[in-house]
């Protein structure tokens, strides 16, 4: 007899009193572990009874199960193999470039993962692992990215191996079409696509001007203000700069409302004037 079956006839004559526990013995289920209910599986929509520390199971079967967690289309999604082409699915999380074991170890024989002089340069990896954009005219990396961490914005960039050690995509794209990056300065996307490789569309510059570039970062908020917490616009004979405060970053200056600003003086002077000498 199948296990399943044998189960649920077992189940069933105890819920209808054929079978009686000795609830001395101590291997008899407790009084309140009895409880047997039926329930309807999701998958095949067939009924089947639970008892016991069973009463969480959704599905009749294991069968249903794996069907049921197949399907879930979210968890999984289409790939190209890097090698032969074939169509496969991945967990969205993994990196996963090659349908399988064999043309893993071609791309290995291939020269993708050598170091010295037998590596295959990377401009010719990164022209097999990109998608061109017909619109933006970005170059897509298809590979693996970057994961965020504590970092702001650390994540979604494109990742390559050169030699022994892991660096960006399109640091190793610009350095190749412009050469190395200058002293003191960093790639700054001017298409916001930090996946993209394209060598146009980074721009060397310093960090201050590429934190306010950013869309999320606080500085990049704070630049793209027209008017103050009290609708006053910043404009040029209403604005003016105040130094950092010690505390903060060194360097640089902030901008303040002067209309907000003569209030606060006012009231203050007030209030100095309103306590008793």
């Amino acid at each position: 007899m199948d296990a399943g079956l044998h189960y649920e006839r077992s189940v069933r004559q105890r819920a209808e009193g054929q079978v009686q526990l000795d609830m001395a013995s101590p291997f008899a289920t407790a009084p309140s572990r009895q409880k047997t209910i039926e329930k309807t599986c999701p998958s095949c929509g067939g009924s089947f009874l639970v008892n016991g520390q069973h009463l969480k199971q959704k599905h009749c079967s294991y069968k249903c199960a794996n069907e049921a967690r197949s399907s879930r289309a979210s968890c999984y999604v289409v790939k190209d193999c890097a090698v032969c082409g074939v169509i496969f699915k991945s967990k969205t999380r993994a990196n996963r470039r090659y349908c399988g074991r064999k043309c893993m170890g071609e791309s290995a024989q291939r020269g993708d993962y050598k170091v010295g002089p037998e590596a295959r340069p990377a401009m010719d990896r990164i022209a097999e692992n990109i998608n061109i954009d017909p619109i933006t005219n970005c170059w897509i990396w298809t590979g693996c990215l970057t994961v965020g961490g504590a970092k702001l914005g650390s994540g979604g960039y494109a990742k390559i191996k050169v030699g022994e050690k892991h660096t960006l995509g399109h640091i190793v794209s610009y350095e190749a079409h412009h050469g190395p990056v200058p002293e003191g300065l960093e790639l700054d996307h001017k298409c916001r696509n930090r996946a993209c490789v394209n060598p146009d569309h980074v721009e060397a510059v310093d960090h201050r001007i590429n934190m306010i570039r950013s869309p999320i970062t606080f500085a990049g908020i704070n630049a793209a203000k027209t008017h103050c917490v009290n609708g006053h616009s910043f404009t040029e004979e209403n604005t003016y700069l105040r130094p950092r405060r010690a505390k903060s970053q060194s360097g640089g200056k902030t901008r303040a409302c002067k209309t907000c600003q003569r209030k606060l003086n006012r009231e203050s002077i007030a209030r100095r004037k309103a306590e008793p000498k």
